[in-house]
């Protein structure tokens, strides 16, 4: 692999070949637009988690009494809403601590199991699921629906061990169970193929030309105005981009690797390790059915999502 990688400050000049002069950017520079994304997502999770949080130590007492046995959880909420703005404040380092240590998610997801395991609180379901979410933004799906089915046999054992769970409707255990799901996937994959858009993102340059404008000859018969609002109403048609098979985790080391850095070089730049970049580029060959690194290098480049001058070398 060549050192003669565009720097992730700088925006490429070059063009696409076949693109029309539309010019794309750097891996480095697509990766470090999607990270700001992410970074505010992540942000807005912990500022929703402290809502949430704040909205059930305000409902509790309005509804049914609040037994001694829920002390414990309620001590869980108020930490929450009294530690969000540390988390905000220190967001960067928290993001990025998340994402060269995922252990660091496991007492997050004890904390979301904690709200839930006993008593059965509705409210206290909020900010449990706003915590899953947090988690979304950082972990893969895969790893994401484990930590909900772990919270939720949580709590099921938990009412099982304090034997009241003949007490509790059906639809409330149902409701919790498909909410938890519902949210946490839809918010990753919602997340996820945002900010892979990002990622895959062109930008024309400010002096392309136009067409010019439509004239109809006085002289000529004119053509009927289905035809010419068929004409000029349709969008030429554009081939689905192969990149959109990846996910947005994927897409960065394809976009760092078709930048002309090495897996070590990858793993540095986002946080990871060298083997989860290895792992990431065996699912990417395989998700987009080419042969090698090389041929995943080639179908970035060729979608515009680095600079085509730079080489790539395993």
């Amino acid at each position: 692999m060549s050192s003669n990688s565009p720097s992730g400050t700088e925006r490429a000049v070059a063009t696409a070949p076949g693109s029309d002069g539309v010019l794309i950017w750097s891996g480095a520079e697509r990766v470090e637009l999607s990270e700001r994304f992410y970074r505010g997502v992540f942000v807005g999770c912990l500022v929703f988690v402290a809502l949430a949080a704040a909205a059930a130590l305000a409902l509790l007492p309005l509804r049914d009494p609040v037994g001694i046995g829920a002390a414990p959880t309620i001590a869980l909420a108020a930490a929450l809403v009294l530690l969000a703005p540390l988390g905000v404040w220190r967001s960067r380092e928290l993001y990025l601590l998340f994402r060269r240590e995922p252990k660091w998610e496991l007492p997050v997801v004890a904390v979301a199991a904690a709200l839930v395991a006993y008593p059965l609180r509705s409210e206290l379901w909020w900010p449990s699921c706003a915590l899953l979410m947090l988690i979304g933004t950082l972990a893969p799906l895969r790893r994401t629906a484990a930590y909900c089915l772990a919270v939720l046999l949580i709590n099921l054992v938990a009412h099982v061990i304090a034997g009241d769970l003949d007490d509790i409707p059906a639809v409330t255990i149902i409701g919790l169970w498909v909410g938890f799901g519902f949210w946490s996937a839809a918010f990753a994959l919602s997340t996820d193929r945002l900010a892979s858009h990002i990622l895959r993102m062109r930008q024309a340059p400010a002096d392309e030309p136009r067409d010019p404008p439509l004239r109809v000859d006085a002289t000529v018969v004119p053509t009927p105005t289905s035809e010419v609002d068929a004409r000029v109403t349709t969008p030429p048609y554009v081939a689905p981009s192969r990149l959109e098979a990846l996910t947005f985790r994927q897409l960065q080391v394809v976009a760092l690797l078709a930048d002309g850095l090495r897996y070590a070089e990858v793993a540095a730049s986002l946080g990871i390790s060298t083997r989860q970049v290895q792992r990431h580029v065996t699912d990417s060959i395989a998700r987009l059915g080419v042969l090698s690194a090389n041929e995943l290098v080639a179908v970035a480049k060729a979608e515009g999502i680095a600079d085509p001058a730079s080489t790539f070398e395993q």
